[in-house]
């Protein structure tokens, strides 16, 4: 008989537990836990990435070679500031912030205004239709980027098989699902396992990913808010899952996007 796992995980915090709780130990939140559906032996599925390379060999320090570190200029001086001169390829970013403050129109206009590069925008909240007007709002400076309305890991990877792009972009990652974990879109699970195979994704190919993710705060009585923390699903990503992705948050106070020069 198929077995079917589960795991219940903090929405606040991205805490795991085997059961249910009432109240998280780790942000001290009550009913906060929800159970969600991990895997199904049944039906094993492959994984969204899938690579040819083999496995990195041990070098000795002294045997590596060493080169000019090269940044990706985003054609934008603050940003560039921001991320210590520019984008490292094969790195992955994590842009954060609330709602309405402005990630997707920053991420479409670094896009566009990247000459020469050819970039996929993956959108899962929006349409072609509406990313076309915001683009000609802000103006297309680069004719090689490349709009992709999927949501599914699996249909976006064979998309970017095909096309090889320099660069990619998705707004936003909370939109994403993977076939790996029978969960919902939008649970800590899937954010967890879609951020993993897009780092493996970005280290064997050396593409650069800039990711949007919406950062709904959370007050917790007698707790000082620390704007620099992760909150709900960013904690999914970073924390439970360990993975090191850079990570910067616009908020009303840090950050100012002028639409018409495309200056921070």
């Amino acid at each position: 008989m198929a077995k079917t796992k589960t795991v219940y995980f903090c929405q606040n915090c991205g805490a795991q537990s085997l059961k249910w709780i009432g109240k998280c130990p780790a942000c001290e939140e009550w009913n906060t836990y929800a159970e969600e559906v991990i895997s199904r032996e049944k039906d094993k599925k492959p994984g969204g990435f899938a690579h040819d390379k083999k496995s990195g060999k041990p070098q000795a320090v002294k045997e590596i070679s060493s080169s000019a570190e090269y940044r990706i200029n985003t054609q934008n001086h603050e940003l560039n500031r921001v991320l210590g001169g520019g984008m490292v390829p094969g790195s992955v970013i994590l842009v954060g912030g609330e709602p309405g403050i402005g990630k997707s129109t920053l991420l479409l206009q670094v896009a566009l205004k990247m000459k020469g590069k050819k970039i996929a925008y993956v959108t899962g909240e929006e349409s072609d239709q509406q990313i076309k007007m915001r683009a000609e709002r802000v103006g297309i400076e680069n004719e090689e980027t490349y709009i992709i309305t999927e949501t599914s890991t699996q249909v976006i990877f064979q998309h970017l098989e095909k096309m090889q792009p320099e660069m990619l972009i998705i707004d936003s990652i909370q939109t994403l699902n993977t076939e790996i974990i029978d969960s919902s879109a939008g649970s800590i699970s899937q954010i967890r396992e879609c951020a993993s195979e897009l780092q493996r994704y970005a280290k064997y190919t050396s593409v650069t990913g800039l990711s949007d993710r919406t950062h709904h705060q959370r007050r917790q009585p007698g707790r000082a808010q620390d704007p620099g923390t992760y909150g709900g699903y960013g904690a999914a990503i970073r924390r439970r899952s360990q993975l090191r992705i850079p990570h910067f948050t616009c908020n009303q106070e840090s950050l100012r996007i002028n639409f018409r020069t495309g200056d921070l």
